[in-house]
């Protein structure tokens, strides 16, 4: 199975919305169901940059996170006010509220 989006939505909050891609992928691990990609980081970092805007990775979906460039360090773009439902998100329902 995949790491989905919803999978790095989850860690990242469960972080306190800012993290270290390495550290988002040790809670990926944590409490994702398997079986995972055989280099978890990188798939992590493939779905952050999918959906950054700043990156040439984007897919022009929803623009969720940004990077301090160099770093490894990410954040939601916007910060939701209300929080997430307690059952795993999808690709497909994540949404965010400025």
């Amino acid at each position: 199975m995949p790491i989905t989006v919803g999978d790095i939505v989850n860690a990242l909050d469960a972080l306190g919305g800012e993290a270290h891609y390495s550290d988002i992928t040790a809670q990926v691990l944590k409490v994702a169901q398997g079986p995972f990609p055989a280099d978890p980081s990188a798939s992590v970092r493939a779905r952050l940059q999918e959906r950054c805007s700043d990156y040439k990775a984007y897919k022009h979906k929803q623009d969720l996170f940004e990077s301090d460039s160099g770093t490894g360090i990410w954040r939601f773009r916007q910060w939701r006010t209300t929080p997430l439902p307690s059952s795993k998100l999808s690709e497909e329902i994540v949404i965010y509220e400025a």
